[in-house]
C-alpha cells in the first residue's frame, strides 16, 4: 500500500513503485496533481491499485485517433468498466467486487485460466444484475438477445442489452438477478413452453434476427466422453444414433431453450438462452419430462395439455408424432447432460440429478 499524506507530494519510494506498475512520469505528475487538487483528505486506498478505474481516465486517448498510454490496445480491463459505468452499474460495486476485479486484472494479463465465469453486481437503483463473461461470441450474443428480446413473455429475465459488451477477445452479458427460489409445477412450465415456442421465433425476426439450427454431438463423442469420466449411464450406440438421425429431421420445427435442465428452472423464469436453436419440441419437453419424473404412460395426457395450450388443432393425430420424437429426444438431451455435467465440478446435486435421469432413460 501506498502511504499517501494529505498535501503532500508522492515521495521518491511512492514515484518508483508507480514505475513499477507500467505508469510513465506524466502519470506520476498527473497523479501528484490530481492528488493534490481534488482529495485533500488523501487518495482512497483502492486508487493505489494501477488497474483502478480511476487510472483509466488517463490511460484512454483523449482525443479520437490519439494513442493509449501504458496499455496494450485491446484490454478487458478498461472497456468492461467503460461499459459496466455506462448501463448504471456504480464505481464501488465494480471495484468492490474482488472476484470480478481480479478476472478483470487477469484478463487484461492475459493471465485467465477460465474465460466462461459469472458475477453479481448492483446498479445505482438497488438493481441486482448477473453478469456472464465468455470466450464464446455465438452464445453470448444468443443470450443477449434472448433476455433482451423475449422478456415481454413474462417469464424470461431481463437483459441489460442487445448485443454482449465485447473487448480484447471475451464477451459480457448482463441479465437481471432472480430472486425467486419457488420451484413452479410442471404445467406452469408446459404453459410457458407453448408461449414460447409460439412466439419467439417470431419475436427474434422482427428485430432482423434469425436463428441457427440446433446442432448434435456424435456417438463418438458420448462414448469419449464416457470413457474418460468413468461414469455409469445405460450407453446403446445403435440407439443414440437412431436418435440422432431422427432429431435432425424433425416433423415441426420451433425455436427451443436448447438447455432445459433443473438450474435453468429459476422460480418463474427460464434462464441460460445461450443454447437457443431451432429444432423440434421434444428436444425441450423430454428434459421437463425427465426431470418431474413423468410416467411414459401420462406423456399423453402432458403433451395434449402442450400442444392445447399452443392452439394445435387435430390435437390427437399431433401427440402420436410428437411422442415419437419424445423417445429420440429423450435418448440423445439425456446422455448429453449426463455426459456434459462430468465436465464440471461434482456436487451433491448433480450425483442426484444424474441419478434421477439416469434412471428415467432406463426406464
Amino acid at each position: 500500500m501506498f502511504d499517501f499524506r494529505p498535501g503532500e507530494h508522492f515521495s521518491e519510494e511512492d514515484s518508483a513503485r508507480f514505475h513499477a506498475l507500467c505508469l510513465n512520469d506524466d502519470a506520476v505528475q498527473y497523479w501528484e496533481q490530481r492528488h493534490l487538487e481534488t482529495t485533500p483528505e488523501g487518495l482512497p486506498p483502492q486508487w493505489t491499485d494501477a488497474l483502478h478505474p480511476g487510472f483509466f481516465s488517463y490511460r484512454q486517448p483523449k482525443e479520437e485517433g490519439q494513442k493509449r498510454e501504458g496499455l496494450p490496445e485491446k484490454t478487458a480491463c478498461p472497456s468492461f468498466y467503460d461499459h459496466l459505468i455506462a448501463a448504471g452499474i456504480p464505481e464501488e460495486a465494480i471495484v468492490g467486487n474482488r472476484d470480478l476485479w481480479d478476472f478483470f486484472r487477469q484478463a487484461e494479463a492475459n493471465d485467465v485460466v477460465s474465460h466462461n465465469r459469472t458475477f453479481y453486481v448492483t446498479d445505482k437503483d438497488g438493481h441486482g444484475w448477473l453478469l456472464k463473461i465468455t470466450d464464446n461470441p455465438v452464445k453470448a450474443r444468443i443470450e443477449a438477445a434472448y433476455n433482451y428480446h423475449l422478456n415481454s413473455l413474462g417469464f424470461i429475465a431481463r437483459g441489460m442489452a442487445p448485443e454482449p459488451f465485447e473487448s480484447g477477445g471475451l464477451y459480457m452479458t448482463l441479465q437481471e438477478t432472480i430472486v425467486e427460489d419457488v420451484r413452479r409445477p410442471l404445467e406452469y412450465w408446459i404453459a410457458c413452453l407453448a408461449s414460447f415456442h409460439n412466439s419467439a421465433k417470431e419475436m427474434l425476426e422482427s428485430q432482423g434476427l434469425e436463428a441457427r439450427t440446433l446442432s448434435f454431438y456424435s456417438t463418438d463423442h458420448f462414448e469419449e466422453q464416457i470413457g474418460m469420466s468413468g461414469i455409469s449411464i445405460p450407453f446403446d450406440r445403435v440407439r443414440i444414433q437412431e436418435s440422432i438421425d431422427h432429431l435432425l429431421h424433425p416433423d415441426d420445427v420451433v425455436l427451443v431453450h436448447g438447455d432445459l435442465k433443473r438450474g435453468n428452472l429459476l422460480g418463474s423464469y427460464l434462464v441460460d438462452g445461450e443454447a437457443v436453436a431451432l429444432a423440434s419440441p421434444a428436444v425441450d419437453l423430454c428434459l421437463l419430462f425427465s426431470q418431474y419424473a413423468v410416467p411414459r404412460d401420462r406423456w399423453g395426457h402432458y403433451l395434449r395439455m402442450y400442444l392445447s395450450a399452443k392452439g394445435v388443432e387435430d390435437v390427437d393425430e399431433k401427440v402420436k408424432d410428437l411422442e415419437i420424437s419424445m423417445d429420440s429426444a429423450l435418448v440423445y438431451k439425456v446422455t448429453k447432460e449426463i455426459c456434459g455435467s462430468s465436465l464440471r465440478r461434482e456436487t451433491e446435486k448433480t450425483c442426484r440429478d444424474n441419478s434421477l435421469l439416469s434412471s428415467y432413460l432406463a426406464a
